[in-house]
């Protein structure tokens, strides 16, 4: 693992996030207030943006949107099933095991 030196977000023994050091910037001090500052101007923005219009109809997007969750949680699902018995439920020793 790499060695930490001064970033926000140290951990034990001096790991970086996962051993990944890229993954240093998305959670530094810096790059989180940015991301709440960009978040509260885009509210106040999309409210005086919206201010006196109607709500937008979003009725076919969102049954779209839920039929392709179901989709993917179905697929999910089978996933699990194919690779857990009764027994062996955590499908241990099966193709996708780490060895």
């Amino acid at each position: 693992m790499a060695v930490n030196g001064g970033s926000s977000m140290q951990f034990l023994k001096g790991e970086t996030v996962m051993g990944f050091p890229i993954y240093e910037f998305f959670v530094s001090k810096q790059t989180m207030a940015v991301m709440l500052s960009v978040y509260l101007v885009m509210i106040v923005v999309l409210r005086k943006f919206m201010k006196g219009r109607a709500p937008f109809a979003l009725n076919g997007p969102m049954k779209f949107y839920n039929t392709v969750q179901v989709a993917l949680n179905v697929y999910m699902i089978y996933g699990l099933i194919v690779l857990s018995s009764v027994n062996n439920i955590f499908g241990l020793n099966e193709k996708y095991t780490a060895r």
